[in-house]
């Protein structure tokens, strides 16, 4: 057969040349019209603030509440002149601190999101141009009586541009599943991981226990979430509340830091984990260290085990969490989730039920605990997916 490889065309190229060109463009990834703009790195710092008490005798204090925001509005604009952070995030229920006590003081003192109290923050996010992370308790006018533990991210534009309301662990909030069908019609399954799209990075929220679940951080890397942030509100465990273990050199290890490491590394993210600061005139307390960890799994910072007023700080690095993602190797642990072979399971799982609070909101812990969460666990048992203890 000739080889018409050399032979020219009308334009003067040869079918060599042409081939060549084509395999090229094949071979080369297509690139945007215009690049996206690298994400420099930048300060983020989990902030330790002092609040008061929003609840005292059993009633709620409006006033002690504004106390409250005038103190996170304080620790953005200290952090602004003296550290420059980009992200500020604070810890669990630093704004109605106390208040969680019952159902009823819990529905008092949550605020409408957005309303004015984030509105006030928002005004000092855009004066300082930050991204600020809190937890407030919130109420929705679609569910009254009804209270839910939220995590908002404010923006340098002073909006609210996510808002996460609480899944999991105990307590006297409403979470979606409680009310799951409602929920979705109101809000749709988006509203469940929500993760915000911003100038330092995809952001998604947690609050506390959350971390615990692997689902929830799994959830929020399949929306794109390059940084988690985690307010809490921890005591540091006493020993005998199997909350530690002992390393080879028998050094203890509290497992709730072990666990949000391992949330960072199997997920390549980001996460932030706020404690409490100081509350009223009460001196500090032991607490779980605020922390930051990077998408290794890396701890960048941890503070003291003290509830004491500081800022944790640490550089967040984007760009580099973004190439460890696209890169084939073996630590890119979240480009090789084999979502199809565990759908099987997940689909055919029944664990905790849905909807099970729809017409009567929760009243007390126990009645979530006793009389929801054991007949779960008793009919697992009954389905032998669990095995009950001889004794």
């Amino acid at each position: 057969m000739a080889d018409d490889t050399e032979t020219k065309n009308d334009n003067g190229l040869s079918r060599r040349s042409i081939l060549a060109t084509t395999v090229a463009a094949a071979a080369t990834p297509v690139l945007a019209a215009s690049p996206p703009k690298p994400i420099a790195p930048y300060k983020a710092s989990c902030v330790q603030v002092r609040t008061v008490p929003v609840v005292s005798g059993g009633t709620f204090d409006p006033a002690a509440l504004k106390e409250n925001v005038d103190g996170h509005i304080a620790a953005i604009n200290k952090g602004a002149g003296e550290i420059g952070a980009r992200l500020y995030v604070f810890p669990g229920s630093s704004l109605q601190s106390g208040a969680g006590g019952t159902v009823e003081n819990a529905n008092q003192a949550a605020i409408t999101i957005p309303g004015p109290e984030t509105d006030r923050i928002g005004k000092v996010a855009q004066a300082t141009k930050s991204y600020v992370a809190l937890q407030p308790t919130e109420k929705i006018a679609a569910f009254p009586g009804r209270n839910f533990l939220s995590t908002v991210v404010i923006g340098p534009s002073g909006d609210v541009l996510v808002n996460y309301r609480k899944h999991y662990d105990f307590g006297t909030k409403t979470c979606p599943r409680d009310i799951l069908d409602q929920w979705l019609a109101k809000f749709g399954p988006d509203s469940l991981f929500p993760v915000a799209d911003t100038e330092i990075g995809r952001i998604g929220c947690t609050v506390a226990m959350d971390i615990n679940w692997p689902e929830m951080i799994r959830s929020l890397a399949f929306n794109g979430a390059e940084i988690v942030v985690n307010p809490m509100g921890f005591p540091l465990a006493a020993p005998d509340r199997g909350y530690t273990v002992r390393d080879p050199e028998s050094y203890p290890i509290d497992l709730r830091s072990m666990v949000r490491r391992v949330r960072a590394y199997e997920n390549l993210v980001y996460i932030l984990s706020a404690n409490n600061g100081p509350s009223g005139t009460r001196p500090p307390a032991k607490v779980l260290p605020s922390e930051i960890v990077d998408y290794r799994g890396r701890a960048l910072v941890t503070g003291p085990d003290v509830s004491d007023e500081r800022f944790v700080t640490a550089e967040i690095d984007i760009e580099a969490l973004r190439k460890a993602r696209t890169t084939p190797e073996h630590l890119n642990g979240l480009a090789q989730v084999q979502v199809e072979i565990h759908r099987h399971g997940y689909n055919k799982a029944r664990f905790a039920r849905m909807n099970a609070f729809a017409k009567t909101p929760i009243k007390n812990v126990d009645e979530q605990k006793v009389a929801l969460f054991q007949a779960e666990i008793d009919d697992l048992v009954r389905r032998g997916v669990l095995k009950a203890p001889a004794v």
